[in-house]
């Protein structure tokens, strides 16, 4: 079972967990449930709590990248698409093609100089 979800940048946030009970096995009718008996019904836990049986959470953790990062891969994405766009219109126009080839060099000559 996991127990924590630790993240040393902050680059996950967990936002919420919960934790199932001791399983105690008691028909569904059972009139020697008393409060705080644990079953499994179906395909969840149940607690029995005053007279009824309620629903019991399993172990749950709603784990999501904090904002800075959800922000980061929108912009990864949207940089490959635009990325995509530009490599169809170089691969169907050449000038465009020569033209980015001349700016890729003449940067690369003056980050060089810096």
């Amino acid at each position: 079972m996991i127990s924590d979800v630790i993240s040393s940048d902050g680059s996950l946030l967990v936002m919420g967990a919960g934790g199932s009970g001791p399983y105690v096995s008691s028909p569904i009718n059972d009139p020697r449930a008393m409060s705080g008996d644990v079953r499994y019904n179906g395909n969840m836990f149940e607690v029995y709590s005053s007279g009824c049986w309620t629903p019991l959470y399993s172990n749950t953790a709603d784990v999501q990248l904090n904002s800075r990062d959800v922000a980061t891969l929108a912009w990864a994405r949207n940089k490959m698409l635009e990325e995509e766009g530009e490599n169809k219109l170089l691969d169907k126009h050449p000038a465009l093609k020569k033209a980015k080839e001349n700016f890729n060099t003449i940067k690369a000559l003056v980050e060089h100089d810096k």
